[in-house]
């Protein structure tokens, strides 16, 4: 594969897992590099599918809107991911929920830390949920 993307997410896996109806596994791959799928299938401006090179063959790959599939899906079906960590005795505290906090607490829950938030906002997500709360309408992380 011609690697084209202009980010280190691994596309085909999931993609694959998605076309084939297996939509919660392929969310579990997606969410291993990209923690909000569901925003960034809305925000993101999709370079990536101008430099698809199916775009040649049969029309680029809509990335964008397999990502917001999966992030919504996951969402309204509740799908969590399983950490099957042994626990380390480890703690940490995570300062904020913006958008780097999930991934920080998912890294912490694969390597068997317990981990929480704390943070000031009335909300999760951060600026980007004052940017847009359409965006990001969902529970925080428990």
């Amino acid at each position: 594969m011609q690697r084209r993307l202009p980010c280190w997410r691994e596309h085909p896996s999931w993609l694959a897992l998605a076309q084939a109806g297996r939509l919660k596994e392929a969310w579990e791959r997606l969410v291993a590099d990209n923690p909000f799928p569901s925003v960034h299938g809305r925000v993101c401006y999709h370079p990536c599918e101008s430099n698809c090179n199916r775009r040649e063959l049969d029309g680029a790959v809509r990335i964008h809107a397999v990502e917001r599939l999966l992030g919504d899906r996951a969402l309204r079906d509740g799908w969590r991911l399983s950490m099957a960590a042994q626990p380390s005795g480890k703690r940490i505290l995570i300062v904020g929920q913006g958008p780097l906090a999930s991934p920080q607490r998912t890294t912490c829950g694969a390597l068997g830390m317990r981990s929480r938030f704390t943070t000031r906002a009335r909300c999760p997500g951060g600026m980007l949920h004052f940017r847009d709360p359409r965006v990001i309408d969902f529970p925080g992380p428990t």
